[in-house]
C-alpha cells in the first residue's frame, strides 16, 4: 500500500495520525525558522498530494492553513471552489451572514445555502430581505421550517415576554437602566443576593472571522457593539455604538456597587475589554465568573478546559444555547428580533445558572456565601 492510500484510510478512520500531519503542526515547531517551516510544508504537500492535505485541513477546520496551501501550491479552480464552500460553511456556523455572502462569489447555490442557514437560525425575515436583494425567490419550504422548529426545540428558549427585553439607545433609556440598577443595589445592601447577568457582543473583526477553530471574540481595538444586563425578570440591551461614553458611564456607575453580584461566563477575561470600552466599569466589584462555580455543575465538575456558557446552561438548565448568531453583524441597526433574543438570553442565562446552583447549594445563597468565588475588576 502506498503512503497516500494508507493516509487516506487513516483519515477515513479518524486515526490520530491525521491529527499530526497538518501544516499547523509544522507551523508550531519552534525548532524551525519560518522559512524552513514553509519549505517543509511545501515538501510535505508534494509528497502526499496537495488535494489530500487540503481536505485534511478542511476536515480539521484549519481553514487559514487550507487557504495558504491553495495559494502556495497554485491549486486550480476546483480546489479554490472547495475552499470557498468550506469557508462559507464555517461563516454560516457562527452567523456571519455578510462575510458568507461575500464569499459566495455570486454562486446561486452557495447563496441559497446562506439563505437556508438564516431561516434555520430564526432569521426568516432577514432571509427574505436578502433574497430580494439578490434577485432570488425564497421558497416557503415546509421541510426547512420544520428543521428550524426542531432546532429551536433542542436549545434553551428565552423564557421572557417580548416587553421584558428593552433596547436602550438614548438618554431616557439610560435613566431607566440607572434607576433599575440603583433599585437592585438597595435590595443587595439589605442582604438579599442580587445577581446581574453581564454579557457583551463585539463587532466581528473582519470578513475572515471564524477561519480557525472557535472563531474570534472581537474585543481588543474592535468596538463593543452592545452591552447586555439582566436580572431574572428583564434584560436591557444597551447600544454602545450610539450611547456616549460619558453618559453610559454615569448610568452604569451603580453596576460597580459591591452589593450587586455581576455574573457572566468568561467574565474574568472580559472585564478588561469591558473596561476598555466603558472606563466606568474598571471599578466593578463582586464579579463572578461562572467558571469559578464549575465544581457545582454536576457533569462539568471534573472536566478541564474553558467553560462555555452553552455547556454550563445544558448542565444546569437542561438544554444548551443556540450559538449560531455569535458572530453576526452586531454593528447593524436595527438589530433583528433573532439577534435581540440571542443577546438577551446570553445575559439572562447567567442569572438562571447561578440561581440553579444556589438552589442545589443553599450555603451559596448570599454574598457572603459567594465571597470566595467573586473578584474585583481592578485586581484582574
Amino acid at each position: 500500500m502506498n503512503p497516500q492510500t494508507a493516509l487516506r484510510g487513516a483519515m477515513q478512520r479518524g486515526e490520530p495520525i491525521m491529527f499530526r500531519i497538518t501544516i499547523d503542526r509544522l507551523r508550531e515547531d519552534r525548532r524551525q525558522t519560518n522559512h524552513a517551516k514553509s519549505q517543509l510544508a511545501l515538501a510535505f504537500c508534494q509528497v502526499l498530494g496537495c488535494t489530500l492535505v487540503l481536505h485534511a485541513c478542511i476536515a480539521r477546520n484549519h481553514l487559514r492553513s487550507a487557504r495558504a496551501l491553495v495559494s502556495a501550491c497554485r491549486m486550480g479552480a476546483a480546489a479554490q471552489a472547495t475552499l470557498e464552500a468550506a469557508l462559507v460553511a464555517r461563516l454560516l456556523a457562527c452567523g456571519a451572514w455578510g462575510p458568507a455572502l461575500q464569499r459566495t462569489g455570486g454562486d446561486a447555490g452557495l447563496q441559497r445555502r446562506v439563505l437556508d442557514a438564516m431561516v434555520l437560525a430564526g432569521e426568516a425575515e432577514l432571509a427574505r430581505e436578502t433574497a430580494a436583494g439578490l434577485g432570488l425567490a425564497l421558497e416557503d419550504d415546509a421541510a426547512l421550517r420544520a428543521a428550524a422548529a426542531e432546532r429551536a426545540a433542542r436549545h434553551l428558549p428565552l423564557d421572557l415576554p417580548a416587553t421584558a427585553v428593552r433596547f436602550v439607545d438614548d438618554a431616557a433609556g439610560l435613566d431607566r437602566v440607572r434607576a433599575w440598577l440603583e433599585g437592585l443595589a438597595v435590595r443587595g445592601a439589605r442582604g438579599e443576593l442580587v445577581v446581574v447577568g453581564v454579557d457583551a457582543e463585539w463587532q466581528p473583526a473582519d470578513a475572515d472571522v471564524g477561519l480557525e477553530n472557535g472563531g474570534g471574540d472581537g474585543g481588543g481595538e474592535h468596538p463593543i457593539s452592545i452591552l447586555q444586563l439582566a436580572d431574572a425578570e428583564r434584560v436591557w440591551v444597551l447600544d454602545m455604538l450610539r450611547l456616549g461614553e460619558r453618559e453610559a458611564g454615569t448610568a452604569l456607575r451603580a453596576l460597580c456597587d459591591p452589593a450587586l453580584v455581576k455574573a457572566g461566563c468568561g467574565l474574568a477575561d472580559d472585564v478588561a475589554k469591558l473596561a476598555w470600552a466603558c472606563p466606568a466599569l474598571r471599578n466593578m466589584r463582586s464579579c463572578l465568573d461562572l467558571a469559578r462555580l464549575r465544581t457545582f455543575m454536576g457533569p462539568l465538575a471534573n472536566k478541564r478546559g474553558m467553560l462555555g456558557l452553552s455547556s454550563a446552561a445544558e448542565a444546569m438548565l437542561g438544554k444548551p444555547l443556540d450559538k449560531g448568531l455569535r458572530m453576526s453583524a452586531w454593528q447593524r441597526r436595527p438589530l433583528t428580533p433573532a439577534q435581540l433574543r440571542y443577546a438577551a438570553l446570553d445575559a439572562l442565562v447567567s442569572v438562571q445558572i447561578v440561581d440553579a446552583i444556589v438552589r442545589q447549594n443553599p450555603k451559596l445563597g448570599s454574598r457572603r456565601g459567594l465571597h470566595a468565588y467573586v473578584f474585583d475588576a481592578a485586581r484582574v
